[in-house]
C-alpha cells in the first residue's frame, strides 16, 4: 500500500476461496481484486462492486483525499495521546521506585496498555487509505477489504 493518496485507493479487496483447519490454526487462501472507484471530491461513496471471483456484490465505502487526510490526523492524534499515556506511566514508575506496592503495578500496567496503544495507533496512521468495506474474514464471509493486520499480499 503506498501512503501517497490517488484517484483510486491502493487497498485491495479478497475473495476468500478456502479455509481450512492445519493443526491447531487455519490456512485461508483468497484472491485480490484492486478497487477500482474514484474517489470523490468531497466526503465519501458507497458502492457495490461485483466481485472479479464469484460474481456477488461487495459493499465498499471511499473516502475522499480530504476525508481520508482527517482520518490520518485523528490516528495521529491518537498517536500523541498513547505516547504521552506512555510517558507519564515511565514517571510514576520512575517516582514511586521499586517500593511502590499497589501504584507501582497501576503504573505498570498504564506503561503496557499504552505501548499497545501506541504500537495500534502508529499502524493505523500509516496505512490509512479511506477504504471501508467488509471486515475480517473470518467475521463477514466470503469477502473483506484487505488491511495491514490481515497479512502480507
Amino acid at each position: 500500500m503506498s501512503r501517497q493518496l490517488g484517484p483510486v485507493p491502493s487497498t485491495p479487496y479478497e475473495h476468500l476461496t478456502s479455509d481450512s483447519p492445519y493443526g491447531s490454526s487455519r490456512i485461508r487462501v483468497s484472491h485480490s481484486h484492486r478497487i477500482d472507484i474514484e474517489r470523490p471530491s468531497s466526503g465519501a461513496v458507497e458502492t457495490a462492486l461485483a466481485c472479479g471471483t464469484c460474481g456477488d456484490q461487495v459493499e465498499i465505502t471511499v473516502m475522499s483525499v480530504g476525508s481520508t487526510k482527517v482520518w490520518r490526523l485523528g490516528w495521529l492524534l491518537g498517536v500523541l495521546l498513547s505516547v504521552s499515556l506512555t510517558a507519564a506511566c515511565v514517571v510514576g514508575i520512575v517516582s514511586v521506585g521499586p517500593d511502590g506496592g499497589g501504584a507501582l503495578i497501576g503504573s505498570t500496567a498504564g506503561f503496557v496498555f499504552g505501548l499497545f496503544c501506541v504500537v495500534y495507533t502508529v499502524l493505523h496512521w500509516w496505512h490509512e487509505d479511506g477504504v471501508r468495506g467488509p471486515g475480517l474474514p473470518w467475521r463477514s464471509g466470503r469477502h473483506f477489504v484487505r488491511h495491514f493486520w490481515a497479512g502480507p499480499r
